[in-house]
């Protein structure tokens, strides 16, 4: 079975990590060969483009194409060109899966599922949101995590920070749509009530140019910014926190809230509904964020029951046990089995 990813792939991108993860243990399995042709992350789209794509494909000789897909990534968003390059996969035969990571631009949904053999999203939210006139080939397959517990005093002590401090940690990528103002309107708060607490924003820009959280220069008076981070580092750093803030409003999923889930840390966020399945602290406004927040810094039994907590929903949402729901799907579809009563049972846990 060879299996050809599209994906932004050796880039600063959230996606690209995805696809690494994913296709890392697919690999492992002996009877399925897995490569990714990759996708530019910058720039403008044209037919073209999307010709040399499909070239590409077409090298590897695939039974299944899995698209991974986010609007922006395909530029000009909402002009279709996925649409072409999907038609053009299907008009040699071959089996086309499409992971949507985010959905909400309807009139495209509904031709990226009329396409797609399967359609996979990550969450009940994104499945109902889904704008299609059938929903019987869209299938819930959680984002994966790995589960790596450190020991928070041992990694405080090696990133040369004392145990005494209290950490609190704001991951992923700086950008202005990740609402990092509404961390530290939190922390500047928290500070006045619990004394050594420290804020640390765990995460890079996409681009080493990219200007977009322009007030980054004053925000470091204050916070400490690791930068771009490699998964180990990254990691130290989230184990290192007494709890996370993911202060995000607008989310169709997180792979970074899954990741730090995995490693055991309480996490702090809105009450969105994309969370309503997992062990994270919700709250309906800024003001309920920092009472909850000084909360559980200063009860630490309360925190450690969520952190045990954290660990028993990622075992069910690892990385292998993800690749294993794809090679499933992967399966039945090749062997044209019944793939609308195998995503009819793999939903029933989710919806």
């Amino acid at each position: 079975m060879n299996v050809v990813f599209v994906s932004p792939w050796k880039v600063r991108c959230g996606i690209a990590k995805y696809t690494e993860y994913l296709t890392s243990e697919l690999a492992k399995f002996d009877d399925l060969k897995v490569m990714v042709v990759p996708q530019p992350r910058t720039g403008i789209y044209t037919t073209q483009t999307i010709e040399w794509l499909f070239s590409k494909i077409l090298k590897c000789e695939p039974n299944i194409v899995h698209i991974q897909h986010e609007y922006a990534l395909w530029r000009p968003i909402g002009k279709g060109l996925e649409l072409l390059l999907m038609k053009l996969v299907k008009g040699r035969g071959i089996k086309v899966v499409t992971t949507m990571h985010n959905v909400g631009l309807f009139e495209i949904d509904n031709e990226i599922t009329k396409l797609s053999d399967v359609v996979i999203v990550h969450n009940k939210w994104c499945w109902e949101r889904l704008a299609s006139e059938s929903k019987s080939n869209v299938v819930i397959i959680p984002h994966g995590t790995y589960v790596k517990i450190y020991d928070k005093n041992e990694v405080k002590k090696k990133l040369g920070i004392s145990s005494n401090v209290k950490l609190i940690g704001v991951p992923g990528f700086v950008s202005k749509y990740k609402q990092f103002d509404i961390a530290l309107n939190v922390y500047f708060e928290v500070r006045k009530r619990v004394s050594n607490v420290k804020l640390v924003v765990i995460g890079g820009w996409h681009f080493d140019i990219d200007k977009t959280f322009s007030v980054i220069d004053e925000v470091k008076k204050y916070v400490y910014v690791t930068g771009w981070l490699e998964d180990e580092d990254f990691d130290m750093w989230i184990s290192a926190c007494d709890l996370i803030l993911y202060p995000t409003r607008y989310v169709t999923e997180s792979g970074v809230v899954c990741r730090c889930l995995g490693l055991g840390k309480c996490v702090v966020t809105f009450n969105h509904e994309v969370f309503s399945d997992r062990p994270v602290v919700t709250c309906k406004s800024v003001e309920e964020m920092i009472e909850k927040t000084i909360h559980l810094l200063q009860d630490e039994n309360y925190r450690l029951e969520i952190e045990e907590k954290a660990i028993e929903w990622a075992k069910d949402r690892t990385w292998d046990k993800i690749a294993q729901t794809h090679k499933q799907i992967y399966e039945v579809l090749l062997n044209k089995g019944e793939v609308v009563e195998v995503i009819s049972k793999i939903n029933g846990k989710y919806l």
